[in-house]
């Protein structure tokens, strides 16, 4: 199998079939990133549901844990590592773990550095129990990059659409891939920011630049920037939104480097990207 810039899915369960189809929006179809392609490797799988979500959708069968079905899976090429918890295990985080350490042994190798072609690799994985979320994130010990638990997330916005009512439908927003909605988006920042006539020490003295940017090539198309992401080692990024100015200094971004992007809310991938670099074609 020659796979490039795909999505790899270790694990099924029954919102599975749900995230496959989110994955597959039909935005994605013109994304920038270029990859369409997703794998999946669980047991158990007959076969995938019959919809068109799922037409270049590639199933592996076996343990998603074992190293030769992951490098069938070509994870060293991936754009995408999805890790999901085996809910018929009795430690399902757990399992999780183990094929989270199998994928870093490929991707890192032995020298505790994430290899040069899979630096930008991104690992995900989602747990069952809140309390284990610290530990999986020690990215350096797992190779997991973000950790997401289901009921955490419920609670914290529980708990601010107490304070923000309709909050909930906002986020439902944000998160459905839809031509009707705007979602969020990384854009790489131009390469002509790496050296800058003023100090970019700042969100707002980035933010001035970018709609100077989109005036120019008009192309803003009511795009809205609202934070920016570094890149760190072993693919850790820090991620600030809508950050005051103090934070550019405490988080040591004095300058624009090479991976930087721009998190921006647009109305699809095409126009985030053509925001900064302009209509393709």
């Amino acid at each position: 199998m020659n796979l490039e810039n795909h999505v790899v899915v270790c694990n099924w369960n029954e919102k599975s079939p749900e995230l496959v189809k989110e994955l597959h929006a039909e935005f994605h179809s013109d994304s920038p990133s270029g990859w369409h392609t997703i794998v999946v490797v669980a047991p158990n799988i007959a076969s995938f549901p019959d919809d068109e979500a799922f037409g270049d959708t590639v199933l592996i069968p076996g343990d998603p844990g074992n190293k030769l079905l992951l490098e069938r899976a070509c994870v060293e090429q991936a754009h995408t590592i999805i890790i999901l918890p085996d809910l018929r295990s009795s430690n399902p985080d757990d399992d999780v773990l183990r094929i989270a350490l199998t994928v870093k042994s490929l991707l890192w190798g032995n020298g505790g550095q994430a290899k040069e072609r899979t630096r930008h690799t991104r690992v995900v994985a989602k747990i069952v129990d809140a309390n284990n979320a610290p530990s999986f994130k020690q990215t350096k010990l797992t190779g997991i990059h973000e950790v997401i638990c289901e009921g955490d997330l419920g609670l914290r916005v529980l708990a601010q659409t107490s304070i923000a009512p309709g909050l909930t439908y906002v986020l439902k927003d944000l998160l459905d891939y839809s031509k009707k909605n705007s979602e969020l988006y990384l854009t790489p920042v131009p390469q002509d920011w790496l050296n800058p006539a003023e100090p970019l020490d700042s969100f707002q003295a980035v933010t001035k630049l970018a709609f100077e940017r989109a005036k120019e090539l008009e192309t803003d198309s009511g795009v809205i920037p609202v934070g920016y992401f570094r890149l760190r080692e072993n693919g850790g990024y820090d991620i600030l939104v809508n950050p005051k100015p103090k934070q550019f200094a405490e988080k040591g971004i004095t300058e624009v480097e090479k991976n930087d992007q721009l998190l921006v809310l647009a109305v699809d991938g095409p126009t985030a990207q053509a925001f900064l670099h302009g209509k393709s074609g």
